[in-house]
């Protein structure tokens, strides 16, 4: 569960921005198989979780940020408990190090329609080298290359075309 300084999450039909950081500021992803392996379990955990659709990610090597669409209650807590919990494992199997990161380490910001396309340029710019980030969904919104697990109809439904969606993007 997410620390309490952050908002209800337990409430279906909304929008919600996540962003985790490794316990301690420590580097969550120590190379592509850690990348690889992170979004495989989010995958996983998506389509297996029909409470929570993601619309937009990017993975940096100290942190990630989720933009997700929360359809029944306590659908992100479920999806956030899962991904710590495997990837721990994963994390402790591979380099001996316990959790990395927390269920209590994350900050969730409830996001309504009118923001969703700010917050996903906010995620999808946070890189200097955005466009060719191979760790974020940008490619999804300008290329036929989306995971099956990612939804990005609420986003593509505001700015129309993929032209119009990079003005945007440069225009920050």
């Amino acid at each position: 569960m997410p620390s309490r300084s952050v908002v209800n999450v337990n409430v279906q039909e909304n929008y919600y921005q996540l962003r985790a950081e490794g316990v301690g500021g420590k580097i969550i992803y120590n190379n592509d198989a850690d990348y690889r392996h992170f979004l495989t379990l989010l995958e996983q955990y998506i389509l297996v979780n029909d409470s929570v659709q993601a619309l937009a990610y990017c993975l940096a090597p100290d942190h990630f940020c989720l933009l997700l669409n929360q359809t029944n209650e306590r659908g992100i807590e479920r999806l956030m408990h899962n991904i710590v919990t495997a990837y721990n494992k994963y994390i402790d199997n591979r380099y001996g190090e316990e959790d990395l990161l927390s269920e209590n380490n994350y900050k969730v910001t409830k996001i309504s329609p009118d923001e969703l396309l700010k917050v996903s340029r906010d995620i999808h710019t946070k890189n200097a080298d955005w466009m060719d980030c191979e760790y974020s969904s940008i490619r999804a919104y300008f290329y036929d290359d989306v995971p099956v697990w990612l939804s990005k109809q609420q986003i593509a439904g505001q700015y129309g075309t993929a032209v119009k969606y990079l003005k945007f993007l440069q225009a920050a």
